[in-house]
């Protein structure tokens, strides 16, 4: 059984997800690939990486750990 990684932050989820974006990408046909974006939309709705995505205000994807903007649990990093 593999065991989840736990993204450190918004900054590391959202390298994780690129990672995971790439690792798609190169395991499936060229015809198959998919966006960044697309792949959020794929996993939602539950935890990614030990967080939930969710729609901004802006109708952007974005994370936290409880689902909703403004965690203060978490820290405000650039993507």
């Amino acid at each position: 059984m593999e065991q989840e990684v736990i993204a450190k932050s918004k900054a590391d989820w959202w390298n994780l997800a690129r990672q995971a974006v790439r690792k798609w990408n190169s395991e499936n046909h060229e015809d198959d690939n998919i966006g960044i974006q697309d792949w959020i939309g794929e996993q939602y709705p539950g935890k990614v990486f030990g967080w939930i995505p969710f729609r901004d205000q802006y109708g952007d994807w974005d994370v936290s750990l409880s689902g909703y903007p403004d965690d203060e649990d978490e820290e405000d990093e650039d993507y």
